[in-house]
């Protein structure tokens, strides 16, 4: 016989409590839900193909999920309405670690730095409003 560990039935209760139902009847109506369920079949190289695929969506997801969250903050911090792009992707860019020196940022924005985008002034405002910060070793993160 199982009997399960008071954390167990704490995390339990709490699922049942956000349904708005009993211990009791959130277990009897997940145990019918399961019983109906149809097993599937799916070969291993199914199932990692599509793991792969749903860990890339995942990333692109998180890193859509980046850029919002920091043009929102830029655009908090600085007031403007519509921030600029350029400088949101710098943020990006800057944010996911370690030290960004020139040679660093202009290969990584080469192509907007032809079409005549200015990384410096983009660094900064960025520097200005105190979303990153110049070192020695090159441009980082801070907040």
């Amino acid at each position: 016989m199982y009997l399960p560990t008071a954390e167990f039935l704490g995390a339990l209760r709490k699922r049942a409590e956000a349904y708005g139902l009993s211990l009791n009847r959130y277990v009897l109506e997940a145990l019918e839900a399961f019983g109906e369920e149809k097993p599937t079949s799916c070969s291993s190289e199914e199932l990692q193909i599509l793991q792969d695929q749903n860990k890339a969506l995942r990333e692109e997801l998180e890193e859509s999920h980046r850029k919002t969250v920091l043009t929102q903050k830029l655009v908090t911090m600085t007031g403007e309405v519509n921030p600029d792009t350029f400088k949101t992707d710098v943020a990006a860019h800057i944010r996911t670690g370690g030290y960004w020196n020139s040679k660093r940022l202009n290969e990584t924005f080469k192509e907007q730095i032809e079409a005549g985008k200015d990384i410096d002034k983009a660094l900064e405002e960025l520097a200005e409003i105190g979303i990153i910060t110049e070192t020695r070793s090159g441009w980082l993160w801070i907040r």
